[in-house]
């Protein structure tokens, strides 16, 4: 391999790498509740970090009509204030208009950019590529635009990383206004069911983002360890959409107490359905029919049920052989008893058995922690039982 092969393979790693990481800091600030300004700030600084250029991100106004400035990186704040309210029309060089990236090496000599020139010289902007933000249906949300100070063509590397940066801000944009909308639709609205529902809606919606995050970062990585982090993100993401909806479903019919045998009858079916070899692998589920808990405890259940069962499907078999997976749920003295148990090869000896390290037994752990429960594993022949006591 030449010399300048070995630089170019360098400098796509490194590239990659930096696009990674900031992707990685968007879905770290989207999960943690940041505002979308803060989230496209972030988009925008990872494209002029991607391109060595400046940037700025648009989105269109209400109307429709007219483009309103949201985040910028490398240009002052003048720059907002004099393009802010920027027309959305056939005879303006934003790519607003027709949905389709308008590319343009040198502005001097492209008669769209004449009216603008004086401000184009102001801000030193030379060349402009500007990407539309769309959504899945190609609806236009907005726009990614990235300025450089010299007439410049992109590279391919550069507009690849410009359309995942602007998918990322559409998934966002996108959940910016459902959100919106749906709080929109509950203020009008004053029963509760409804009230439920429409959070409901919102909770699975975002679900359904951060799964869409999860994925592309996993596409854009080649790091195997860092696919096989973010496949157990998204598994997981996965199983918290089923437990919710699941839960939801029920709760809809009660008064807040949620029957315990029909959420894990239904919650282990979905789990089951999701397994390769569901013929070979038994479930098992044993509730009081008359047992009825509040919603919330019932979700913590839920989620421990989800992380244990699937954790046993995964690891304490080999190609499924006999599997048989039994989840009970019964009053007890210490006040309800719930229990995971699985005829597998069982842990090794000598583990620690509920004060594992991996992220699956810390999630359990905080669960039960929540639900003011204890929790104990007992080592059967063969196989293994999880067992957690709460209030």
């Amino acid at each position: 391999m030449s010399h300048s092969s070995i630089l170019h393979a360098v400098r796509e790693i490194t590239v990659a790498d930096r696009l990674l990481g900031a992707q990685k800091r968007v879905l770290e600030q989207a999960i943690a509740g940041s505002s979308l300004d803060a989230l496209l700030k972030l988009i925008a600084q990872a494209a002029a970090d991607h391109t060595r250029g400046r940037a700025v991100i648009f989105l269109v106004s209400t109307g429709g009509d007219k483009l309103r400035f949201a985040a910028s990186a490398g240009l002052p704040a003048s720059y907002k204030h004099e393009f802010d309210g920027f027309s959305i029309d056939p005879k303006t060089p934003s790519c607003a208009y027709s949905g389709e990236r308008v590319v343009i090496e040198d502005v001097a000599k492209n008669p769209f950019w004449a009216p603008f020139l004086g401000l184009a010289r102001e801000h030193d902007i030379r060349a402009s590529w500007a990407t539309p933000i769309r959504t899945f249906g190609g609806r236009v949300l907005g726009t990614l635009a990235v300025y450089h100070r010299v007439a410049k063509m992109p590279e391919p590397d550069d507009l690849e990383g410009i359309d995942l940066l602007a998918h990322t801000a559409s998934l966002l944009i996108a959940r910016e206004q459902v959100d919106r909308e749906r709080l929109e639709a509950l203020a009008e609205g004053q029963r509760s069911a409804l009230m439920a529902r429409e959070m409901s809606h919102r909770i699975m919606n975002n679900f359904q983002i951060l799964l869409g995050l999860l994925k592309m970062q996993s596409r854009s990585s080649g790091d195997e360890p860092m696919q096989t982090v973010v496949e157990g993100l998204s598994n997981r993401l996965q199983a918290m959409a089923v437990t919710h909806r699941a839960l939801v479903e029920l709760h809809a019919h009660t008064d807040g107490n949620v029957s315990a045998s029909d959420y894990l009858h239904a919650l282990v079916d979905a789990l089951a359905s999701g397994i390769s070899d569901r013929q070979r692998c038994v479930m098992k589920v044993e509730v009081d029919p008359q047992l009825k808990i509040r919603a919330d405890i019932l979700a913590s259940v839920g989620l421990i049920v989800t992380e244990l069962v699937t954790n046993a499907t995964k690891h304490a078999f080999t190609d499924m052989e006999a599997c048989v997976i039994e989840v009970a749920l019964h009053r007890s003295e210490e006040g309800h008893s719930l229990s995971i148990s699985d005829n597998g090869h069982g842990m090794p000896q000598g583990t620690a058995r509920s004060s594992g390290t991996g992220l699956g037994m810390t999630i359990v752990r905080s669960l039960t922690e929540q639900i003011g429960g204890a929790l104990r594993v007992e080592n059967l022949a063969p196989g293994t039982r999880f067992v957690v006591t709460f209030k």
